[in-house]
């Protein structure tokens, strides 16, 4: 694997293999963890753009209220991109006692503007923002905790679902569509299995042609299984 190079432009990242419990607030603070250990680094003599964010969508599977085990983060240089690969890929959950390994790809969608274009006409059956795609204005460090000024995509509540001794036992056609359609339009920003190896993140300036195309969705991490 190579260090970003000059002419790579890419700055949004798939991160796999998350523990179906995780929120979006425990990737928050994930993300914001690094940000300042990253800066504070930078801060002591680097000369490198800081570690910031501006997009983050943990995608929900609506049934039980779980992450389906991947989420989408754009950072704000290609250098913060590569710093969240290094300290993230290949590393254990320190969270519920998960088995499973993290990985971090490209996505295939990239850039702010792209992934707000492509989510803005999206649905999602849910009565909460923070389960939308959420845009931070200035971008999110850390130290500057930038609340969602933009949520992405619209709220499409549910309707009631059949329920026998207080538990939910079907699912209306109406919200099964909710939940198909958002999964397909978050699959839409993954790529197909990287060439190289399925947790491989290529940072060659040799990839970087269409503005990066070498996301990486396996099966593993798109199924939600712990």
């Amino acid at each position: 694997m190579v260090e970003t190079s000059g002419s790579e432009s890419r700055t949004t990242v798939m991160i796999k293999n998350i523990p179906n419990k995780y929120s979006q607030k425990l990737l928050l603070n994930m993300l914001d963890n690094h940000c300042i250990n990253c800066n504070e680094q930078i801060a002591n003599g680097d000369d490198q753009p800081l570690s910031s964010y501006d997009f983050l969508y943990l995608p929900i599977d609506f049934n039980n209220k779980c992450n389906v085990g991947y989420g989408f983060v754009n950072m704000t240089s290609p250098q913060a991109a590569w710093r969240l690969y290094k300290a993230f890929h290949n590393q254990h959950w320190e969270v519920f006692n998960s088995r499973k390994i993290c990985a971090v790809t490209y996505a295939r969608i990239q850039g702010l503007e792209a992934l707000k274009e492509h989510f803005k006409n999206s649905k999602f059956p849910c009565e909460m923002d923070h389960h939308l795609p959420v845009v931070f204005s200035p971008p999110r460090d850390g130290r500057q905790q930038t609340e969602p000024l933009s949520i992405v995509g619209h709220k499409q509540l549910q309707q009631p679902t059949d329920v026998i001794l207080g538990h939910s036992i079907t699912c209306t056609h109406h919200e099964m569509d909710g939940v198909n359609d958002s999964l397909k339009t978050c699959n839409k920003i993954c790529d197909d299995t990287d060439q190289e190896g399925e947790n491989q993140l290529k940072c060659c300036s040799s990839s970087s042609q269409n503005g990066g195309d070498i996301g990486d969705d396996d099966e593993d991490s798109s199924s939600g299984s712990s």
